[in-house]
């Protein structure tokens, strides 16, 4: 019976540790900005840049992710959208980046 506690407490050290991990990495990101726009005047162009980066990087890794399993992307209808990505989205608005 002691194994299933302590996989429990590893899931719990585990989660503990992803979040402080991902807090401490966007907390980071937010000052690296603010010290970058401190010397690069342009903060349009630097997030049209990290949005083409984003999209070209999702792009490559989608089309890599359907040769390499050979299944066909999933589609979403919008209730299924709305019931399981608009959570994380909704989530993701609270990071300390957004402030």
């Amino acid at each position: 019976m002691a194994l299933p506690c302590w996989a429990a407490i590893w899931k719990i050290l585990l989660t503990v540790g992803l979040v402080l991990f991902y807090y401490s990495f966007s907390i980071g990101i937010t000052f690296f900005n603010k010290w970058l726009l401190k010397k690069f005047h342009f903060p349009l162009f630097m997030t049209l840049v990290h949005l083409l980066m984003i999209f070209i990087l999702s792009s490559l890794s989608r089309t890599l992710m359907t040769c390499v399993s050979g299944r066909a992307r999933v589609i979403l209808s919008w209730s299924d959208y709305l019931k399981k990505v608009a959570p994380t989205g909704t989530v993701t608005l609270l990071s300390p980046d957004c402030f």
